[in-house]
C-alpha cells in the first residue's frame, strides 16, 4: 500500500474508531470479559512477568485483569511516555504520577520491556493477519521495534467490533501475535 495512501486512509479510521468508542464502553460486562480472556491467555502460556498498560479514556478495560496479576504475584511493568516519542518501562505496584499526556501513569523500579514474558498493548482496531491501528503517535511501533527478535509475544487489546478485515499499514507498523477482544482471542499464525 502506498504510504501517503495508507496514512490517509489510517488518520479516516482513526477519526471513525474514535468516534465510535464511547458507545462501545458503555456495555459494562466487555471490561470483565476482556480481562478473562487475558487471564486465560497469560495462564495458557504460563507468564510471570507481563508487560501491560494502564488503560486510558476510551480504551478497552483491563483492570480486572492488572488486578488479578497483583493478586497473583505476577510481575507488571508498565509504561511510561516520554517526550521523544519512546517508552520507558517499570515494574509497577501501583503508584501513578501524571504523565507527559496528563493522564496517571506509572512509577516504580526501572526495568526493561524483555523482562516481560508477554506484552499487552492498546490499539484501535486488528485485523487477523496480526496488523494493528494504533493512536498515531508510534510510541509502541518504537517499542515493539526493539523486541522483534525476543520472541516475546505481542497482544492487542481491542473491542469486537474493532477486528477488522483489514487495517491499513505502512512499513514502520510492527505487528501482533495476538488479538484479544471480549469474547475471543485469535492467536495470529
Amino acid at each position: 500500500m502506498e504510504s501517503q495512501n495508507a496514512s490517509n486512509l489510517k488518520n479516516q479510521l482513526r477519526k471513525s474508531l474514535t468516534e465510535q468508542r464511547p458507545k462501545l464502553q458503555q456495555d459494562l460486562s466487555s471490561g470483565q470479559n476482556l480481562s478473562q480472556q487475558l487471564i486465560d491467555l497469560v495462564s495458557q502460556l504460563g507468564a510471570f512477568s507481563v508487560a501491560a498498560h494502564l488503560p486510558f479514556g476510551s480504551e478497552p478495560d483491563i483492570d480486572a485483569f492488572i488486578k488479578h496479576c497483583q493478586g497473583k504475584g505476577i510481575d507488571l511493568i508498565m509504561p511510561r511516555s516520554n517526550e521523544d516519542g519512546s517508552l520507558s518501562w517499570f515494574l509497577w505496584w501501583g503508584d501513578t504520577v501524571p504523565g507527559l499526556f496528563g493522564f496517571n501513569e506509572p512509577v516504580g523500579e526501572t526495568a526493561s520491556l524483555t523482562d516481560a514474558e508477554i506484552l499487552i498493548i492498546p490499539a484501535l482496531a486488528a485485523d487477523a493477519q496480526g496488523n494493528r491501528l494504533g493512536k498515531g503517535k508510534g510510541f509502541y511501533d518504537k517499542a515493539l521495534a526493539g523486541i522483534q527478535d525476543s520472541g516475546i509475544p505481542v497482544v492487542a487489546v481491542i473491542y469486537d467490533q474493532e477486528l477488522l478485515e483489514q487495517v491499513p499499514t505502512e512499513a514502520h507498523d510492527a505487528k501482533v501475535d495476538y488479538v484479544v477482544t471480549p469474547t475471543k482471542t485469535l492467536r495470529i499464525s
